[in-house]
């Protein structure tokens, strides 16, 4: 309503802008029987499609006479530098274990909990289809390490059988696609997990990722709803989604979580490494969302094919359930430009995230005034 002379009302209405919206999550769909097949063909898919990149990358990188081998074939170098690629492999006492609970469960007492899984027995390996080599040397940081993340490896094998770290080189981001006229309206909106309790009248289109709280709970379940978001579905204008998401609005790819992979990096190496917005950038340049699944978090067995590699560079990359908002534009070599975003919790801050799909600026903005 807008009011003119007097008392005088005149009835207005206003209509939203709308764009194009693709919701490309069909990767993440179940296969098969679900959990009776085993992880190994995921680790396998996921190194046969990012080795072909590496091979290229590291040719630029290092020189095209780089002498790169497979892991099998190290022992024959007796000490000469060669190039590897691999997955890497973190092993920490203290991460979680089956096997361990059960040899614990008789004991008296429960330990203490932990706030992540390091010590200073943590190793760190580099390990193909075939074998594992432990990595070594100055040059390796083992803190800042994560299982799942493919990479290659400059170095070569010392006295005592295990690779001397000289560089260690990443996937980097994949290619940007065409960039296209945008409009710079609210046209969606993503609840990045553990959503709010109630609704009233919605209006505008929204997808619902499930977080951890939801019914999906523990694991990166891949499902488009949870039992108890079943009532908020009703509503025409909410869609479930997977966890992660992926999809285009106005020809923007954006990509998301509603937080586990990276609360899950923070456990594995430790909560006084990095922020969470400089792990979401790290997942980035490994060009991988989630590269501790299946090994902590848990995951369906995919065996056709790793869907949680990024194969195209996103415009807007976000995770949800953050303690606080972060944002940076990340720039790549290539020229590709990503909006990385930490969403906080609603429930704590009140705040939700303005993207302008025209110039990926992002504006906060709080509800209330009793934040807690």
């Amino acid at each position: 309503m807008v009011k003119l002379d007097g008392d005088k009302f005149e009835k207005c209405s206003i209509e939203r802008k709308t764009v194009n919206y693709d919701d490309n999550s069909g990767r993440f769909a179940k296969e098969g029987d679900e959990y009776t097949k085993q992880y190994a063909s995921l680790y396998v898919k996921r190194l046969e499609e990012l080795a072909s990149v590496l091979k290229v990358k590291l040719k630029v990188k290092w020189g095209s006479d780089v002498n790169l081998i497979p892991l099998s074939d190290l022992e024959e170098q007796e000490g000469r530098k060669c190039a590897i690629i691999g997955t890497l492999f973190k092993h920490q006492p203290n991460k979680p274990s089956i096997l361990k609970e059960l040899s614990e469960e008789h004991q008296m007492s429960m330990p203490a909990p932990l706030v992540d899984y390091c010590s200073d027995e943590d190793q760190l390996f580099l390990e193909d289809q075939t074998s594992r080599v432990r990595l070594t040397g100055d040059n390796v940081n083992v803190k800042m390490s994560v299982t799942g993340v493919v990479c290659a490896v400059l170095g070569a094998e010392n006295s005592k059988s295990t690779f001397e770290l000289i560089e260690q080189w990443v996937c980097g981001l994949a290619g940007n696609p065409e960039m296209q006229e945008e409009m710079a309206s609210v046209v969606r909106v993503v609840i990045a997990g553990n959503s709010i309790k109630g609704c009233k009248d919605v209006h505008v289109s929204r997808g619902l990722v499930s977080g951890k709280k939801e019914d999906a709970a523990a694991a990166l379940e891949m499902t488009t709803g949870t039992k108890r978001l079943d009532a908020l579905l009703e509503y025409k204008s909410i869609k479930g989604v997977s966890n992660p998401w992926i999809g285009k609005v106005a020809d923007k790819v954006i990509v998301g979580t509603s937080g586990q992979p990276i609360q899950d990096i923070l456990k594995v190496c430790g909560l006084d490494t990095k922020q969470p917005l400089e792990w979401l950038e790290k997942t980035l340049e490994w060009r991988h969302m989630c590269p501790t699944a299946p090994d902590t978090i848990p995951c369906m067995p995919f065996y056709r094919n790793d869907p949680f590699i990024l194969k195209e560079c996103p415009h807007i990359y976000f995770v949800g359930n953050m303690d606080k908002f972060e944002t940076k534009l990340y720039k790549g070599k290539d020229g590709q430009k990503v909006r990385l975003v930490c969403i906080p919790k609603f429930a704590h801050t009140k705040t939700v995230v303005l993207v302008d799909l025209d110039t990926l600026d992002t504006t906060p903005v709080s509800f209330g005034s009793n934040l807690d």
